[in-house]
């Protein structure tokens, strides 16, 4: 399977968990969009149970502080 995901933050994340209430700390550049392709594989090895690997790796991101790099995730599913 080969595809794409889109994700976009509206504004920079911020931590409340320091200072007095009422003030916080804004991570600067964590707003933006983000597009990551991905490749993925699998085989059902048992009635429905279907293990699998996906690489995933950036396309488009906007500059900042917490940008995407490549990812390899194993993943188990299970069709009814």
């Amino acid at each position: 399977m080969v595809g794409a995901t889109w994700s976009h933050v509206m504004e920079d994340d911020r931590d409340y968990s320091w200072g007095a209430p009422g003030m916080y700390k804004e991570i600067a550049g964590t707003a933006g969009g983000t597009v990551n392709g991905y490749i993925a594989g699998g085989m059902e090895v048992w009635k429905g149970l279907r293990p699998g690997l996906a690489i995933s790796f950036p396309i488009y991101q906007q500059d900042g502080d917490d940008n995407f790099s490549w990812a390899l995730s194993a993943y188990i599913n299970y069709h009814f």
